[in-house]
């Protein structure tokens, strides 16, 4: 295995640590959203998300700067 394949391994098993993270914490979210309210439908959620995912995107924007974009799988 040369130098850059192990560079280029490590980015994408870096990048795929931080998207399970992502995942994880969503997941969790979404557990807490529900306890807190049971009757919480499908849509609901999604639009909870909505609102997590423009909430983060503004705090990221704020540490760095405009442009950023926040993925966040379902």
């Amino acid at each position: 295995m040369t130098v850059r394949s192990c560079v280029a391994q490590f980015h994408q098993n870096r990048h795929d640590s931080r998207i399970r993270e992502q995942r994880r914490a969503l997941r969790e979210r979404r557990a807490a959203a529900m306890q807190a309210n049971p009757s919480l439908s499908l849509e609901g959620w999604h639009a909870y998300r909505e609102q997590l995912i423009h909430h983060e995107q503004q705090q990221l924007g704020e540490k760095e700067g405009s442009g950023v974009t926040l993925s966040v799988a379902t």
